[in-house]
């Protein structure tokens, strides 16, 4: 597995092949998560021409069950080839959390199966990025939900060893304006301090306000990263 530099600028491998190689199909060239989990991909090298031929026999097999618009790679450089058609690219920034004051949030309820529902119908409404089924199982998913109405989340995605990745962090639109994405990533920083981890997050360039909001919190950008939805031709 992938450790250190290495596993920040290629995080989809690195967590396929560690903590998630348990939901993962492929092999030592290129994985994928389970449909049910994730449509995220990678590869060992995304410049060597044999992991992009694995992984399109690996985008051919049924266990995989490709959509229409394929899987999501993730690389600091990211050369697609004329063998596959990009049905979306957009760049990101990679943002470390060290220099975030983060404490626990008194109002967040860690989310689990019986919150499936509710958290794919919050990720409908406010598009934080990809979701499935069961990507709550890929690590801690904590919400704030009075009354029993979910109406924010964040959780925890891409494994890295000793940092965690933190994702779909969301807020119902009736319910922005209130810090609520704020205090739950806090929580989730929080909470991989006392594991002894760090965390980090990844953010549109086109997506000004998150920006925004975590450089007011303290991250601090690290890299620039290509996401590109890829299948084979």
């Amino acid at each position: 597995m992938p450790t250190g530099p290495e596993a920040l600028n290629n995080p989809i491998w690195a967590s396929l092949c560690g903590a998630h190689a348990e939901v993962s199909l492929g092999g030592a060239l290129a994985r994928t998560y389970r449909p049910s989990h994730a449509r995220f991909a990678a590869m060992a090298d995304p410049a060597d021409p044999a992991c992009w031929d694995a992984l399109a026999e690996l985008c051919a097999t049924e266990e995989v069950e490709l959509t229409d618009d394929g899987v999501i790679l993730a690389s600091t450089v990211l050369e697609v080839p004329d063998s596959f058609a990009t049905t979306f690219r957009v760049q990101g920034i990679q943002m470390l959390a060290d220099g975030v004051e983060a404490a626990p949030c008194a109002d967040a309820v860690v989310l689990g199966a019986e919150d499936a529902a509710a958290m794919v119908e919050l990720v409908e409404r406010t598009e934080p990025g990809p979701f499935r089924p069961r990507t709550y199982e890929l690590g801690t998913f904590v919400g704030i939900a009075p009354q029993g109405h979910l109406v924010a989340m964040a959780g925890q995605r891409f494994h890295l060893g000793e940092t965690r990745e933190i994702s779909a962090v969301c807020t119902d639109p009736a319910s922005r304006g209130q810090g609520l994405a704020r205090a739950l990533v806090g929580h989730l920083i929080d909470l991989e301090r006392q594991r002894g981890s760090s965390s980090l997050l990844h953010v549109s360039t086109e997506n000004a306000p998150a920006q925004a909001l975590y450089r007011a919190m303290g991250f601090t950008e690290r890299t620039t990263m290509e996401f590109a939805m890829v299948r084979p031709r």
